[in-house]
């Protein structure tokens, strides 16, 4: 910061100024739970529309677990009531409370891992989209390269073709 300062491109004014409006940013009420971190003994309130949801520290524990379940088993895409059974939680709590605490919902994580696990073996060389696709949870290839192009932009052959042309550049 000193040499920005010195150089005159951040002069102690307009570092003031950031400092004043990160506070303002920080105490706005519409912002302030952003910022507040839950200390309470009891777990955490999480909103479902206009409804509170408690989840308790053992509900929090139970959503983390899911979490665990879906990085472990790529290839095996579960459903909300599926998970929430397999670890004893009620859905809605799964459900509020995963998005609460991983800032995205279940099917976006499991889709997100799923593709990143397709994108490493892609990038590995050694597998066929066919077995890529099952390895993944999907058993049909066509589904496969669908969902794939919508979560990356292109298709597994395209990226595969690109990554084929980095390495040789």
């Amino acid at each position: 910061i000193d040499g920005y300062i010195r150089n005159r491109y951040l002069t102690k004014e307009v570092l003031f100024s950031c400092a004043l409006e990160m506070v303002a940013f920080m105490i706005h009420p519409a912002n302030q739970k952003l910022f507040m971190v839950d200390t309470s003994p009891s777990g955490r309130i999480v909103m479902a529309g206009m409804r509170e949801i408690r989840l308790s520290d053992s509900d929090l524990t139970k959503i983390k677990k899911v979490r665990e379940i879906i990085l472990d088993n790529a290839n095996d895409f579960k459903t909300i009531p599926v998970l929430a059974n397999e670890v004893k939680i009620s859905e809605q709590k799964l459900k509020y409370g995963f998005l609460e605490l991983f800032k995205q919902t279940i099917w976006d994580f499991q889709n997100n891992v799923r593709m990143s696990k397709a994108v490493w073996l892609i990038q590995e060389g050694k597998t066929s989209f066919e077995d890529i696709s099952k390895a993944v949870g999907y058993h049909s290839q066509s589904a496969f390269y669908s969902a794939f192009k919508n979560w990356c932009g292109v298709t597994p052959g395209q990226l595969k073709k690109s990554l084929l042309q980095h390495r040789e550049s």
